[in-house]
């Protein structure tokens, strides 16, 4: 007889946050191992959250031998940001104020279907197909940046000669990944002293479009008192009625866009083997064939490409010594490995506010390789 079960379930929240005295700065080395602190900020940020999304899983039992499931998740939130905070910066000899507003949205999907089958007592495969997809928005980032003046009443005024003065920023990001993977279990033996051997392959394939661009506002005519305005005054349009703007406006270096085309190959072989009734054996390796082309162009339009492809073989050995029936000594060793982000290798800088970190992406770097190895014990004195 057929048996299908079901499970569907959705979630809504919203929450509202506030972070109170928070410190950025540098620490600066000043020789013999002591450092000083530069280009501290305080300030505070004000946040509005909502988190929605919802699961719905379908499995089937055919027979008393395969099993089928579909499972589909959806999780979409936004984060309405607020920031203001004070501070010096050594390079710009100043004090500033910095005000930040930035909306972000984001998605993430995921849907499989998925099988297993008992083909006898001594066989069984697995199967599964899987699309997913993330997305992040950001529509609007602006950040503008007020001097403190060191004499006078201290009115802080629109820093509009400097290109980090006022920055708007707008982000779309969108990923799709494909996979599917099959797993084969083949078992020898007894049932006390049983050997097993797996084998499987994986495919994946992932393609990520991203576009930052970030431009520059400037101005050299407006008086003290104009750059004193509050933001919402200055750039409600009062300067560009005439038809004459004396607003600058210029592509930020920092910033730009990448693709991303991801490509992943993989098969493994493993066994586990039960030499006696205290010697268990779980070795086994991984093969993977891994290429990654990521294309960026900044803001400036300087084209950058990373292209990178890598066959690895990935071994691990597990030995397992049951002691007495209250401890056990285990030695294993493997091979794993660890790859750079695709914003890792796209060669454009993403920026943070003034006075903050600028990072830029290497398209040069390599996958790591990590070996380890280890000899845990495990035991109960009672």
């Amino acid at each position: 007889a057929n048996v299908a079960g079901y499970l569907a379930s959705a979630t809504y929240s919203i929450s509202q946050e506030v972070r109170a005295d928070e410190v950025r700065a540098y620490a600066e080395p000043i020789g013999d191992g002591a450092v000083r602190e530069i280009d501290r900020f305080d300030g505070s940020t004000g946040r509005s959250s909502v988190l929605w999304g919802g699961m719905a899983n379908l499995s089937m039992l055919l027979g008393t031998s395969s099993r089928i499931s579909l499972n589909n998740t959806y999780s979409r939130s936004a984060d309405n940001e607020a920031r203001r905070e004070f501070g010096s910066i050594d390079l710009k000899g100043g004090d500033f104020r910095i005000d930040r507003l930035r909306y972000v949205e984001r998605s993430i999907r995921s849907s499989q279907l998925a099988g297993e089958h008992e083909l006898s007592p001594r066989h069984r495969l697995a199967w599964s197909a899987t699309s997913s997809g993330v997305t992040r928005d950001e529509p609007d980032r602006s950040d503008i940046v007020y001097s403190i003046p060191f004499d006078g009443d201290r009115t802080p005024v629109w820093f509009a000669g400097d290109p980090e003065g006022a920055i708007r920023l707008f982000g779309e990001l969108a990923e799709k990944s494909w996979e599917g993977g099959l797993d084969y279990r083949l078992t020898l033996g007894s049932s006390e002293r049983a050997r097993i051997l797996k084998v499987g392959a994986l495919g994946r394939s992932t393609d990520r479009t991203a576009d930052n661009r970030s431009f520059s506002i400037t101005s050299n005519s407006l008086t003290a008192d104009e750059r004193a305005m509050a933001p919402e005054r200055l750039f409600d349009g009062r300067y560009t009625q005439s038809g004459e703007s004396i607003f600058t406006l210029t592509p930020y270096n920092a910033g730009g866009s990448y693709s991303a085309e991801d490509r992943l190959a993989a098969g493994y072989a493993m066994a586990e083997l039960s030499l006696t009734d205290r010697i268990q054996v779980v070795g086994g390796a991984r093969v993977e064939h891994s290429s990654v082309v990521v294309d960026a162009v900044s803001t400036i339009g300087e084209d950058v490409r990373s292209d990178r492809t890598y066959t690895d073989v990935l071994p691990s050995l597990a030995l397992n010594l049951r002691l007495t029936p209250l401890q056990n000594l285990r030695f294993s060793a493997s091979q794993t490995l660890s790859r750079p982000e695709y914003r890792e290798l796209a060669g454009i800088q993403f920026r943070d506010v003034i006075g903050g970190e600028v990072v830029q992406g290497n398209p040069l770097l390599e996958r790591a390789l990590i070996r380890d190895a280890d000899v845990p014990y495990q035991g109960n004195p009672n």
